[in-house]
């Protein structure tokens, strides 16, 4: 099939595969919209697919849950390549007889790794960095590749207790980080083969895919604008931001002034230290030249005088129980500098997600196929101050306007348009020196 949808995206085919009796159906034909989800902190793809049925497919190859489905899209863009990717269905969201003749099916699909993973257990040793594990794990279990920027330094011996391999990964990415704190993130990107394993700090340190041609919330094109938007791709179609800037939480986890206290119980022996966000992560983020003085969650005033210095909470943990001689347990560390980072890691996770927005794109520039541009990647944007004074030069919103890293995205593919759904993280106003 080469249905064309708004001039954006070809659905070249979508093929259902049943297993059991090596069937096979193309049913591109009937598809009416496909919405494929990518995260940050899911090394797996999700899609809802609307499918009408009039030729009986659902009920002469018997679809119950567990069929594949392979999907193909390509950009209508020059120069493009097709995408391809392999998910099951979880489970039929809706089922509905409009017409003596026709029916609408609504299926959840889970991309492959995913469904095979919940068909595994894990329940054995590994030893080794993170990164070395996660590895191990994937090629064995999932047969799939990791791209990595193996920049963790940790080594352990873990028993995995009784995990899916997907949820072994997960867990033990949850205890990386890098020399300075950075967490990792495993996640899965439409475009890539791969799963992606890469650090925060890799990450936000990266090109802006936008520079200098910022996407641009505005419903007219306008004067005064010094980077006015230049095409219809450009244009922030619709934007919202709700459940952000929620410090009171931060405070409740123990994430902006606390004291720590890890218990080696083998050894009577107990690490404490006092964490000060501003100076354990606000200071070397800016150090770094992640983020900018003007960005208001990295504001030092507004941590330092009020909150930062008071030890709001004091968190005990279990932190040593040598139960292997020659290396670290999940839950151990050298000494107390590495406990610490587990506490940085944390609060940079939990920080970012304060200051967040959901934005809507065109999205024809978004699948090219040669390379992901979603996912982990940073963007620019700008939005107009909300102002009743048109002589004012200043026109756009400082707060709302900046550098983000994109953490989620939907792609909605329909019959008649093509759009993307993104999450942003707040970086920084643009103005880091």
């Amino acid at each position: 099939m080469s249905d064309n949808t708004a001039d954006s995206i070809n659905i070249e085919s979508v093929i259902i595969e049943v297993n059991e009796s090596k069937k096979v159906a193309q049913i591109a034909n009937g598809v009416s919209d496909i919405d494929i989800f990518e995260h940050l902190d899911k090394p797996y793809l999700t899609a809802i697919l609307g499918y009408t049925d009039r030729d009986s497919v659902v009920s002469n190859m018997d679809i119950s849950g567990g069929e594949k489905i392979h999907i193909k899209l390509k950009s209508n863009r020059a120069q493009t390549v097709s995408v391809s990717k392999t998910f099951f269905i979880d489970k039929v969201i809706l089922s509905d007889k409009s017409t003596d003749i026709s029916e609408l099916y609504v299926f959840h699909l889970i991309e492959d790794i995913g469904y095979i993973s919940n068909l595994h257990n894990v329940n054995r040793s590994y030893s080794g960095k993170p990164s070395h594990i996660i590895s191990k794990i994937s090629e064995e279990f999932l047969k799939k590749k990791i791209n990595q920027v193996s920049s963790d330094f940790q080594s352990m011996k873990v028993i995995i207790p009784n995990l899916t391999p997907i949820d072994a990964m997960c867990w033990i990415k949850n205890r990386a980080s890098t020399s300075d704190g950075y967490p990792y993130y495993l996640y899965s990107t439409l475009i890539d083969k791969d799963l992606q394993m890469k650090d925060l700090k890799s990450l936000m340190t990266s090109t802006i895919m936008n520079q200098g041609q910022p996407f641009t919330f505005s419903e007219a094109e306008f004067s005064d604008s010094k980077n006015p938007p230049t095409k219809k791709e450009r244009i922030i179609v619709r934007y919202q931001s709700k459940d952000t800037e929620n410090l009171f939480k931060l405070i409740q986890e123990g994430l902006i002034g606390s004291e720590y206290r890890y218990i080696n119980v083998t050894k009577n022996k107990v690490d404490k230290f006092s964490f000060n966000v501003d100076e354990e992560v606000i200071k070397p983020l800016r150090k770094d030249n992640i983020i900018d003085k003007g960005t208001p969650l990295f504001d030092n005033g507004r941590y330092k005088d009020i909150t930062a210095d008071i030890k709001s909470r004091r968190i005990s943990q279990i932190g040593g129980t040598s139960a292997h001689p020659n290396h670290k347990s999940y839950s151990e560390s050298e000494e107390v500098a590495q406990y610490r980072l587990n506490i940085i890691n944390r609060a940079m996770t939990h920080m970012l997600t304060k200051s967040k927005i959901d934005f809507v794109l065109e999205g024809l520039e978004f699948l090219d196929g040669d390379e992901n541009s979603t996912l982990g990647r940073k963007v620019s944007l700008t939005f107009l101050r909300n102002r009743m004074d048109e002589s004012d030069s200043d026109v756009y919103d400082p707060k709302k306007s900046g550098d983000f890293l994109i953490f989620a995205c939907k792609h909605s593919i329909s019959r008649s348009s093509y759009y993307v759904t993104m999450s942003g993280l707040k970086l920084s106003n643009g103005e880091i020196q």
